[in-house]
């Protein structure tokens, strides 16, 4: 995990998905030029202890409820799946941690990187 990461986003919601890993919840748009990629992210838990997982950045495409809808942002989306974990591993509220390249890719704009919590022991 690099030096310097950003906190990208809190646990909403995860789904196990067979032979996938654990899906994690929110989602964001696809940005200009995106490409998928992997790295390890930091995965702080509720109850403060941080562990780290490889993490999958891909995208994915949801039927809306509403097929007379315009809103094709809702369509194709980066979705982020933990591949080596379960549910139980990561609960609804951890804080997912990202390097501040991945940031970039992920929003397609820049953000101050802010200091990570301390390394697991």
């Amino acid at each position: 995990m690099d030096a310097e990461c950003v906190e990208l986003l809190i646990i909403e919601e995860r789904f196990q998905l067979e032979k996938r890993g654990v899906v994690i919840v929110p989602d964001f748009p696809i940005v200009r030029g995106w490409k998928n990629f992997s790295e390890n992210v930091l995965i702080e838990l509720p109850d403060g202890q941080l562990e780290e997982m490889l993490a999958d950045f891909s995208t994915a495409i949801f039927e809306p409820a509403d097929m007379n809808s315009l809103d094709t942002g809702r369509y194709w989306r980066i979705v982020i799946t933990l591949p080596n974990a379960t549910k139980d591993r990561v609960p609804i509220g951890s804080k997912v941690f990202v390097s501040y390249a991945a940031m970039k890719r992920i929003l397609g704009a820049p953000t101050p990187p802010i200091p990570r919590p301390p390394d697991p022991v």
